[in-house]
């Protein structure tokens, strides 16, 4: 947005992001950002603090085909407001969409399309004053990657995902990873075809159950870290998961201080397996699992 600009202004000198389905009176100072039709045009506003407000305006609305990145380091920007003029209907990808959007704390995409977008990789990533996000219109039937697309979201805690169709997911290493402050999570996840699941819920602190019954990890082969640091975590109930694919097990549950329950009383993994810290520091859980050696 702010290339052309005619004061050479940064990310960091913007405070606010607006949107406008209109160019009337627009200002003289504006510029042109759409490879020079005059189409979609881009103007800042002094905020009184020392920093701007920018504006984007297109007739009809903005058509937002490329989102990748497209809010990416606007680290002191506090609100956003699409106000209706965002369109995301032929958008592929929102990769790394909104990360490192520190000082946003409040998300409305309640008109976002998302029927064609394959990757949510790194979304919302670093989002650290994120408190609540509403994605319950998202339609992510061909999402094929989650990496990493709430990682270090620390003040989120509710997340309801209820509604997520995740039948071509492939990855979802990283996903809740720092998570710090998330006490209620909802989800029904089809993990069918997921192969990587590292660290997927480390850092998750103030966890004390979480729901894995739809859980499917035929094919999942890395569980490195998924539950790491999850200290008020009770319950995960995994006795729905097939450990046959795995070969990175590495503590999976290492330091969840509070688990007492698995779902299960005895594990069978691969005989190639390594699951020796696979429980480190679980105080509380009795889990045996044959023919390995278990901190």
């Amino acid at each position: 947005f702010l290339i052309g600009n005619p004061y050479d202004l940064s990310k960091d000198m913007i405070s606010s992001i607006e949107f406008f389905d209109t160019l009337q009176e627009v200002p003289a100072d504006a510029w042109d950002i759409s490879r020079s039709s005059g189409t979609v045009m881009a103007w800042v506003i002094p905020d009184g603090m020392g920093k701007y407000r920018l504006s984007v305006g297109a007739c009809g609305g903005i058509n937002a085909c490329f989102c990748e990145g497209m809010f990416a380091d606007y680290t002191e920007v506090e609100y956003i407001h699409f106000r209706g003029c965002f369109h995301t209907d032929y958008a592929t990808s929102m990769s790394g969409m909104f990360e490192n959007c520190s000082m946003i704390d409040y998300l409305d995409l309640s008109d976002f399309v998302t029927v064609n977008v394959t990757s949510l990789y790194s979304m919302f990533r670093d989002c650290q004053s994120l408190d609540y996000l509403d994605l319950r219109s998202f339609d992510t039937r061909n999402v094929v990657d989650m990496q990493m697309m709430f990682t270090d979201c620390f003040c989120i805690t509710e997340l309801d995902l209820s509604s997520f169709r995740t039948g071509k997911v492939t990855d979802m290493s990283y996903m809740f990873d720092g998570c710090c402050s998330l006490t209620d999570l909802h989800f029904c996840f089809d993990t069918t075809n997921v192969t990587d699941m590292t660290r997927m819920f480390c850092g998750c602190s103030f966890l004390e159950t979480i729901s894995l019954r739809s859980f499917s990890t035929s094919n999942t082969v890395n569980l490195c870290c998924m539950f790491f640091g999850c200290n008020d975590l009770v319950e995960a109930d995994i006795s729905s998961f097939d450990f046959s694919s795995v070969r990175i097990p590495d503590s999976m549950f290492a330091h969840c201080e509070s688990l007492e329950n698995i779902g299960v009383s005895e594990l069978n993994l691969p005989e190639t397996v390594d699951a020796t810290h696979m429980f480190s520091g679980c105080c509380k859980l009795n889990v045996k699992v044959p023919g390995k050696q278990v901190d």
